[in-house]
């Protein structure tokens, strides 16, 4: 089992997603992202933003967001203390805007799954981009499914959006074996209100992105409501 990041968030009423396991202190919050602690830190922090989402806007510390890895347990109960105490095993990220495109996955080697991510992200646009973080951060599968049109509009129709979910399977299928890539969180399990339909699809296009047992946990809904 992976170790996962926690970021220390200034404030303790913040709008979390309801998703995320979150820890109070005096003046803060420590909040389990479920991105890959040991990931690159240009990726960390984009997986800390499409993870926690509008609690971002009320964090204000200049150095940007610190960030442990969660086998780190410190006893600390307000902001700086947390970071005086866990110093060097953490680490200081800058959080990028919503929508922006890591370069981590731009200028990957071409024909790798991180540069079609990339060059996928980049024909979403910036503002579908920002609304899928939106999404995912809120646990708003449906909203998931509604976005495919979107998808499938700016990559240029169904068969583009099928035909790029059956490269990025190639490209993972081609690679070495490898740890799955950093910086994305586990995307929560809160498919009830998702159309059967519209979860199909949804599944289709996200294997091989998705890691196993939340492709197996789909593959179970749809069976139990067929």
């Amino acid at each position: 089992m992976g170790i996962d990041a926690i970021a220390l968030l200034k404030g303790n009423d913040l709008p979390l997603p309801e998703r995320l396991r979150a820890q109070k202190l005096d003046d803060a919050t420590l909040v389990h992202t479920g991105v890959a602690f040991g990931s690159d830190l240009e990726m960390l922090a984009y997986g800390v933003r499409t993870s926690v989402g509008d609690a971002l806007y009320r964090h204000d510390d200049p150095r940007g967001v610190f960030v442990l890895p969660d086998v780190v347990a410190p006893k600390a109960k307000t902001y700086d203390d947390v970071i005086a105490e866990v110093g060097e095993a953490g680490e200081w990220v800058q959080l990028p805007a919503a929508g922006e495109v890591p370069v981590a996955l731009t200028g990957a080697a071409a024909g790798s799954f991180e540069a079609m991510m990339g060059q996928a992200m980049q024909a979403l646009g910036g503002e579908n981009l920002a609304e899928i973080q939106r999404a995912i951060a809120s646990g708003d599968y449906a909203a998931m499914a509604r976005l495919q049109q979107k998808m499938a509009a700016a990559l240029g129709g169904e068969d583009a959006l099928e035909a790029l979910a059956t490269q990025l399977v190639g490209a993972i299928g081609a690679s070495a074996p490898r740890e799955p890539l950093g910086g994305f969180p586990e995307l929560p399990i809160d498919l009830a209100n998702v159309d059967p339909a519209q979860l199909a699809e949804l599944a289709k296009d996200l294997e091989g992105t998705l890691p196993p047992e939340q492709l197996a946990e789909i593959e179970r809904l749809l069976k139990k409501r067929s």
